[in-house]
């Protein structure tokens, strides 16, 4: 069993929720930006390569938020199998919500074996 402080399990619960929120509305304004982005390029003399190159690198940055998502949700995952073998087992961290549902014990095992290549324990 681990030990932790009831303070450190609710600040880092709340710092995952807040990394995420952030991710996600990083994304939303990287998609506004590319929204308009495409709507003044259609208009402008911008040869057709050049706006090429302009959409693949913002399709990168989108893939890249992607990835950096997937990472900090198994990260949180890898955290709540902690909490869970802790003292503060039944203390109600919360979750980055919506996606509570992803955080049952199979799937947090599952989550941690993708991770790491090693069942969770």
């Amino acid at each position: 069993m681990y030990t932790l402080s009831e303070g450190a399990v609710q600040v880092v619960a709340q710092g995952t929720r807040d990394t995420i929120d952030q991710l996600d509305r990083a994304l939303q304004s990287g998609l506004r930006t590319m929204a308009d982005a495409i709507d003044g390029l259609r208009t402008a003399d911008v040869p057709a390569g050049r706006v090429q190159h302009i959409h693949d690198n913002m399709i990168d940055s989108f893939v890249g938020f992607q990835a950096s998502r997937k990472s900090w949700i198994k990260a949180v995952g890898h955290l709540q199998a902690i909490q869970q073998r802790s003292n503060h087992a039944e203390t109600a961290a919360g979750c980055p919500t919506p996606w509570h549902e992803l955080f049952t014990t199979a799937s947090l095992q599952q989550d941690c074996a993708d991770a790491s290549g090693v069942p969770a324990q």
